[in-house]
């Protein structure tokens, strides 16, 4: 068995390792405090503290951030004169840098636990993340450097043991509108097709009024078309269904009760998960945001633990204190809306460990690699530009074996309006998977 040796216990250390080595690399390992526990003829010693031992060992010397207990600030030089960008460099360690205080410092997303300056939505902005700065934003870091060093590993000891883990995709799809304008009541309908007549959208309007009329299927309605899809990749899907109690700006769904709505929410439960995105207006009121959930729980008759925060609007370490209140188990929303990428430097879903209170937390954090909005409305992308940036993102996944995360929405299906040429992106994006 691989043993760490260390003589300070470290809760943050004992967080890091267990993704590094056991949940990335497979490998069975245990701490120890004292030498003595160490059997040179049975035990491999990976010595993390700041002396070398007389044993056959790989020694790396601690940065210091595991072994903190509060936040401050750091100035982070990124090297790029090995394999992979780095920080935290060693010249007294068997490895060019300090792998755990590195990896701990992107999955515990601690810089956003400091001062900065928040976009209009009041989230981190991506462009303010060291990953973005130095240009590694768009690959798995952790999950990169976690396969340099087995390498590393394997030179030190031929005969240690490593678990396999499998390439995986997680389909999720954020349900803002479940219709664009089926089952709008006789007021918001008028409103609506009054836009389209001062925008002088004669198409649109006879569109809306065509749903109206049950002529023509809404364009939204994709639900059939995209349960095809994921029938076809054999992999389940995960609806986040915005259920907000009331309407507002940025909460534009249909009303809860509205039988169309409820109809297609439990349609949907049958044979996909469902989540619940939390409101904006729910954002820092827990209490608003348990409703929701047990109101969307009553109409599938099914337990709740999934969410995705809608806008994306995900404070550290704030909104995962409201979700851990309310019970929540799986959260989706780790990722950016002004770029796509990897946020928390990991394709691997990891538990959320919250800096203040120095400890690991039953919430698991999802992260997610790329999002329809963010290509079209924020980076103005073609679809075929998507698609081809999707591709390459895809393939960093598949090289470290993790875990595939879309957000994709029912609205860029229909390629409706500004969604125009964009209807068969996500599809062609998940049959790629597997050519």
């Amino acid at each position: 068995m691989l043993k760490i040796y260390s003589n300070t216990a470290s809760s943050r250390l004992e967080f890091i390792s267990k993704f590094l080595l056991e949940t990335i690399l497979g490998i069975d390992f245990k701490h120890i405090s004292h030498l003595t526990e160490f059997d040179p003829s049975q035990d491999f010693l990976l010595n993390y503290s700041d002396q070398r031992s007389e044993f056959h060992e790989l020694f790396i010397a601690p940065h210091g951030l595991l072994f903190d207990t509060g936040i401050r600030s750091f100035s982070i030089d990124v090297k790029n004169d090995q394999v992979l960008p780095y920080f935290f460099s060693s010249s007294e360690s068997d490895w060019h840098f300090d792998l755990f205080a590195a990896a701990f410092y992107l999955l515990s997303r601690y810089e956003e636990y400091l001062p900065s300056q928040a976009d209009d939505h009041g989230r981190f902005a991506a462009e303010n993340s060291l990953a973005f700065q130095a240009g590694f934003l768009d690959r798995p870091l952790i999950d990169e450097w976690a396969f340099e060093f087995r390498k590393k590993l394997l030179s030190h000891f031929p005969n240690l043991k490593f678990r396999e883990r499998n390439f995986q995709v997680a389909c999720t799809i954020d349900i803002d509108q479940v219709f664009r304008t089926k089952g709008k009541s006789n007021w918001r309908f008028i409103k609506s097709i009054s836009g389209s007549i001062l925008k002088a959208d004669w198409k649109d309007l006879k569109n809306k009024i065509a749903v109206r009329k049950n002529k023509i299927d809404d364009p939204y309605d994709q639900y059939d078309r995209l349960e095809k899809i994921h029938r076809k990749i054999n992999w389940k899907a995960i609806y986040f269904i915005l259920f907000a109690e009331k309407n507002t700006k940025h909460d534009i769904n249909l009303n809860t009760k509205q039988p169309d709505f409820i109809q297609r929410i439990k349609r949907l439960s049958h044979t996909a998960d469902i989540g619940i995105h939390p409101s904006y207006q729910s954002n820092s009121q827990p209490t608003v945001m348990q409703s929701e959930r047990f109101n969307l729980s009553q109409i599938i008759q099914r337990n709740i633990n999934s969410s995705r925060q809608h806008f994306l609007k995900m404070q550290m370490p704030n909104t995962y204190h409201d979700l851990i209140q309310i019970g929540i188990l799986h959260d989706y929303s780790m990722g950016y809306a002004s770029q796509v990428g990897f946020r928390a430097s990991t394709c691997t879903p990891f538990p959320f460990f919250d800096l203040h209170q120095n400890e690991i937390t039953f919430l698991t954090i999802h992260p997610f690699c790329l999002m329809d909005t963010s290509y079209h409305a924020y980076l103005k992308y073609t679809p075929a530009a998507a698609l081809q940036n999707a591709k390459q993102l895809l393939q960093a996944v598949k090289n470290v074996e993790g875990v595939f995360c879309t957000l994709w929405h029912n609205e860029s299906m229909s390629g409706y309006q500004e969604w125009k040429g964009w209807e068969n992106v996500y599809e062609d994006l998940m049959n790629s998977i597997y050519e």
